[in-house]
């Protein structure tokens, strides 16, 4: 994702802060060592036991991700539509959703699993309060509600790495 720049000549406004948080968001590159750990997995033949649940959970993972990549790319295209924040708080849903129907043995990757399910659900509320401030012209709710994007966008890409890590042992 690129990082919004404030006109030349002109002070930073809540839009830019707003804007560039989001920017922040790491979705794609925290889920790129997910998917070459998924790539991995079925390329070396393991079927069973804890590579086989570690693919389970990395497909609903990756899966998820391009549905809130998408969400996200059309909420930083659209420049404050508070109508794009909305798709992308329900793309979060969808993924904590279906995080719930995945079904692990692994006790670690159920831990792991819950914790991206609350960090989406958590994401979710982010961004529709973004959403409601930028409906309501709030600065200061807006930037509130960036700062929380940006520190779900940070607790996503640690739980991406302990996946990654505890798959890879």
């Amino acid at each position: 994702m690129h990082q919004h720049q404030p006109n030349e000549g002109t002070k930073t406004t809540w839009w830019d802060v707003a804007c560039n948080a989001l920017a922040e968001r790491r979705w794609l590159a925290a889920i790129v060592g997910a998917c070459m750990l998924a790539g991995g997995l079925a390329a070396t033949g393991c079927c069973g036991g804890k590579a086989q649940e570690c693919n389970k959970l990395v497909t609903t993972l990756n899966k998820g991700t391009e549905q809130i990549n998408a969400a996200m790319a059309k909420m930083n295209s659209k420049n404050g539509d508070p109508d794009a924040c909305d798709e992308a708080a329900r793309a979060m849903e969808a993924t904590a959703e279906a995080l719930k129907t995945v079904d692990l043995g692994d006790e670690e990757l159920r831990k792991l699993g819950k914790e991206y399910e609350a960090v989406m659900l958590e994401g979710a509320k982010a961004t529709k309060d973004l959403a409601k401030a930028w409906r309501e012209n709030d600065g200061p709710g807006s930037t509130k509600a960036s700062g929380e994007v940006a520190v779900v966008s940070t607790k996503d890409a640690a739980i991406v790495e302990k996946v990654n890590t505890y798959c890879a042992r």
